[in-house]
């Protein structure tokens, strides 16, 4: 089975964030919050230089037309403004559509199981990893559908 270049150079970036967090205790976020957001940060960078930005923020786009959902993502953002916005819909969607949430993971092909794996049980931290996610499928998407080409 043939992989994604990122899932090598992420999981190396997670395993090291969390021995560090580990070793820091106290001094940090937890592993899964400071993880998710370090990880969506990685990606990100990694999306940005290959000038895939707005090609991403389609397909996030797309998957919600098709999921029924109202938010959109401007195309002509940074990356941290994508992560805000993904933030803001994900969290508003399972606080008031939890089922328009689920339909949405079906959609991008994110196991409900990968984000209940979140030590933590804090919405936030919950968010951070859905984002996480969210954002490092529709990379494969556009990823793969690039690479095809």
């Amino acid at each position: 089975m043939r992989t994604h270049p990122l899932d090598a150079q992420i999981g190396n970036r997670k395993g090291r964030m969390e021995e560090s967090g580990k070793k820091n205790k106290g001094s940090e976020p937890s592993g899964t919050e400071q993880s998710a957001e370090a990880l969506a940060s990685t990606l990100l960078q990694e999306v940005s230089s290959k000038d895939l930005l707005s090609e991403v923020v389609r397909q996030v786009n797309k998957d919600f037309q098709l999921c029924g959902l109202d938010g959109t993502i401007p195309e002509e953002g940074t990356p941290e403004q994508l992560v805000r916005h993904l933030r803001q819909i994900l969290k508003g969607l399972i606080r008031d559509d939890f089922q328009g949430f689920l339909n949405l993971l079906y959609r991008v092909d994110i196991s409900e199981s990968d984000i209940h794996r979140s030590e933590s049980r804090e919405l936030d931290a919950f968010v951070e990893e859905a984002v996480y996610r969210l954002l490092k499928r529709e990379w494969q998407k556009v990823w793969l559908r690039n690479r095809i080409r």
